[in-house]
């Protein structure tokens, strides 16, 4: 009987293989050879899946990608933490505060490099400002069902999440450019002085 093959799973496990180089040797590292090795499958199956290394990246990308949203949700599923913390949890998923993290930002980079219309750009940061959103509305109290973007309804709220997201954003770059100059101790300071001034604005 024909072995069956689980080809989601397959090409998950490829962008496990991915990732794992990815966080080992950056992207110069992430040759189809390498994918080949890493995964213990042949050329021919990788291409099987993959037609060329730039659908492949994309894929592993977006995947890591996913992995750093569901991050974010669990964060904010913490109902047993204060909002203040699980604010703090949810916006730490999007700093480079560890290897991992540092690579997850490093790929989403070279993936908008590689996307002449931008599209990952422009959904990324989506993905950023609706977070921030969900975080003044966790800070002000709201708890309602009604969709983030139009339970945020007061102007001065948009504008707070505006702000959030620059530092946000701001103090990912900086990590990423000097990361010498501060640790992630630093950073996680400088991120709880902005959450405490949002909750203090809105709170």
């Amino acid at each position: 009987m024909p072995k069956l093959v689980d080809h989601e799973e397959r090409r998950n496990q490829i962008a496990l293989a991915v990732h794992r180089i990815l966080l080992r040797d950056g992207m110069e590292g992430a040759t189809v050879r390498a994918v080949v090795a890493e995964a213990g499958m042949s050329s021919g199956a990788i291409r099987h899946y993959f037609a060329t290394q730039d659908e492949l990246l994309r894929f592993a990308a977006s995947q890591i990608e996913q992995r750093a949203g569901q991050r974010a949700i669990e964060a904010y599923a913490r109902t047993d933490r204060s909002p203040r913390a699980r604010a703090l949890g949810v916006l730490e998923e999007f700093l480079p505060l560890d290897d991992e993290r540092v690579m997850e930002l490093k790929v989403s980079i070279a993936m908008a490099r590689m996307d002449p219309a931008l599209s990952r750009v422009q959904s990324y940061w989506s993905g950023i400002r609706r977070v921030c959103r969900t975080v003044v509305l966790l800070l002000a109290g709201v708890t309602s069902e009604v969709p983030v973007d139009r339970a945020l309804r007061p102007a001065q709220w948009e504008r707070v999440a505006e702000r959030l997201h620059l530092i946000v954003d701001g103090l990912a770059a900086q990590q990423m450019f000097y990361g010498d100059q501060s640790s992630a101790t630093e950073l996680r300071a400088a991120l709880a002085r902005a959450v405490d001034d949002v909750r203090a604005e809105v709170g």
